[in-house]
């Protein structure tokens, strides 16, 4: 008489843990965009080592990822040199021939959201897809590693 409720009730108990402990909002990679061209970053938030949070940082603007003929290169140290790169889509992650690897949290036609840990800091980048044939001046910049906060 009280088994199926009480049956429900442990499904519901054990299955929770797992929704609540995984608080990442699943991607959003639309099926038709694709990660090739230049990105460059709006908005940019490091790990405050302070608070393990992540903060905006001012920084981060300007800094540019490209995705072509297959190879990876940004202004970020360690990632100006072509990197040969994957993009999973099924994973939602760009893997780099190096093991680095981005997490996508946003893909469409002229965003491209990724995370991921960088010389022991975590990242989120939102950026913009680019079709400029002049950058600007910022564009190519190197970004340095600093201490957050």
């Amino acid at each position: 008489m009280y088994r199926l409720p009480l049956v429900c009730l442990l499904a519901i108990l054990c299955t929770a843990p797992a929704c609540i402990l995984d608080n990442t909002p699943p991607a959003e990679i639309d099926d038709s965009a694709d990660v090739t061209g230049v990105w460059v970053i709006d908005k940019g938030y490091q790990e405050d080592r302070a608070t393990g949070e992540l903060t905006s940082t001012d920084r981060l603007n300007g800094v540019y990822f490209t995705f072509e003929h297959g190879q990876f290169s940004s202004t970020i140290p360690g990632f100006e040199q072509p990197e040969n790169y994957e993009f999973d889509r099924d994973a939602g992650a760009i893997k780099l021939a190096n093991g680095q690897t981005f997490e996508v949290r946003r893909l469409n036609g002229i965003e491209l959201d990724i995370a991921a840990t960088i010389q022991g800091y975590d990242f989120l980048f939102e950026t913009d897809r680019t079709d400029a044939v002049t950058t600007p001046d910022n564009l190519g910049q190197p970004y340095e590693l600093e201490e957050a906060m």
